[in-house]
């Protein structure tokens, strides 16, 4: 029944997110024509969300706030080659990339929405969770190493954009 009342008391809102999140993952499964400009703001825009939520449980505090840029740079620094794209290439039409299609982005957008979604239930059920020791600093690590191998896929994709541009 616990894990029944959980759901049911979740925000309706919450689960119209995870539909759209699904959507904007599932759309990444498939080859697709990307603008430079949209491989830039969704990893920028996942950074940002994540660095929010960290602020927003925990509020602004060191512990939080170093773990989750140690989780943003041991994910750019540890996962860069396992997220990069394969195949990429830079079209010659302009500012714009051939993808080919990955499950991995949705892997990652349903691991982001899991970890907030733990802490969210977390905080909601144990409020005193969010001053505990350790909390705030693993859920934090979580947010930036997911968020971080978002930005190592998208800086690998910016990278194809710009060696292609550039020939050396």
């Amino acid at each position: 029944m616990f894990l029944i009342d959980i759901i049911k008391y979740t925000p309706l809102w919450v689960w119209g997110l995870l539909a759209a999140l699904l959507v904007l993952g599932g759309s990444q499964a498939r080859d697709r024509e990307v603008g430079i400009a949209r491989v830039t703001l969704l990893p920028l825009a996942m950074i940002a969300l994540a660095l929010y939520g960290v602020v927003g449980a925990f509020g602004a505090h060191p512990a939080p706030l170093t773990a989750w840029a140690l989780g943003v740079a041991a994910a750019l620094i540890l996962g860069a080659r396992l997220v990069a794209p394969r195949g990429a290439r830079r079209l010659p039409t302009g500012a714009r990339l051939h993808v080919r299609g990955s499950w991995l982005p949705l892997a990652l957008i349903v691991s982001i929405f899991i970890v907030k979604y733990t802490v969210g239930v977390s905080l909601a059920m144990h409020p005193e969770l969010a001053r505990a020791n350790g909390f705030d600093a693993l859920a934090s690590l979580a947010y930036g190493g997911f968020s971080g191998l978002f930005l190592a896929r998208g800086l690998a994709l910016w990278k194809v954009s710009r060696l292609e541009q550039n020939p050396q």
